[in-house]
């Protein structure tokens, strides 16, 4: 009978003992599946010294386009995204008030701060200084290489790009005359003229397209080049699927560039008997 006991008591002890580890063994591998250091995390958040140094005018509109920040992860490699990502989150920053004053930059659950100084200067003017500038009346117009001069109240000057300001009055109907658009900014105007007039076509002919970068839509078939604008169709009936404008050296290869998966891609596109390929240019 002491001996059946005994043999009891201990199944009893073994059975708990794997029970035990079991729960153990599960307990760790739950931890390990839900503990957060096991997952790529933002680590930090690295700023441009341009921001840091940065002093902005009363009432100025910030373009944060201009701005770089570096994500730093916990495994991967460092990230640099622009400050108007759409994932960027920005706190506490206006122009509105003199002073040093702080803000707060967000991302992936991590924040950074910075200091920054709004000058008691203020807009007082817009210019436009340069020569009657030329539209294609076939093309959208690249409004991004035209700059105004902006004139602040301590004399001091400024440029923007007219892709950032407000423009009205632009008629795409051809004339060899001047005429004016307006470019408005923070209240304040300037006149800039402007001629309309067709592109001379220098190659018409439709040439098949084989694309080889993956960077291109798989429906674009063909393309033509016109003055220094490629001209991508998704058919021979004259479908426009894009366009772009990229300067070109000779008609027989050509190396440019264009935004693919939020980078700068560089590629080659290249004539070879009556088609033309395009390869992606290695760095």
């Amino acid at each position: 009978m002491m001996k059946l006991r005994k043999v009891s008591q201990n199944i009893i002890k073994y059975v708990s003992l794997c029970i035990v580890l079991c729960c153990s063994l599960f307990f760790v591998a739950c931890k390990k599946g839900k503990d957060p250091a096991d997952s790529n995390k933002v680590a930090s958040i690295s700023l441009s010294e341009e921001l840091i140094t940065r002093e902005f005018y009363k009432n100025d509109f910030v373009d944060f386009s201009r701005y770089d920040i570096t994500i730093n992860y916990t495994k991967s490699a460092s990230v640099v995204l622009k400050m108007n990502d759409i994932n960027v989150k920005i706190d506490n920053f206006s122009t509105e008030n003199v002073g040093t004053h702080k803000a707060t930059i967000s991302y992936g659950g991590t924040n950074v701060f910075f200091y920054y100084a709004i000058l008691d200067v203020e807009l007082v003017g817009i210019n436009y200084n340069g020569s009657p500038i030329t539209i294609y009346s076939q093309e959208d117009f690249d409004f991004s290489k035209v700059n105004l001069d902006l004139v602040y109240s301590n004399g001091s000057h400024r440029n923007i790009s007219m892709n950032m300001v407000s423009i009205s009055g632009l008629s795409k109907t051809c004339s060899t005359s001047v005429r004016n658009l307006t470019a408005s900014y923070m209240g304040f105007n300037t006149n800039v003229g402007y001629i309309v007039t067709n592109r001379k076509i220098e190659e018409t002919k439709m040439y098949k397209f084989e694309d080889k970068s993956g960077l291109f839509d798989s429906s674009l078939k063909y393309v033509m080049k016109s003055g220094e604008s490629f001209i991508f169709y998704q058919n021979t009936d004259g479908e426009v699927g894009l366009q772009t404008n990229m300067t070109a050296a000779s008609f027989n290869t050509y190396e440019c560039s264009k935004f693919a998966d939020r980078e700068l891609k560089t590629f080659v596109l290249t004539l070879v008997n009556d088609t033309i390929i395009c390869i992606e240019k290695a760095l």
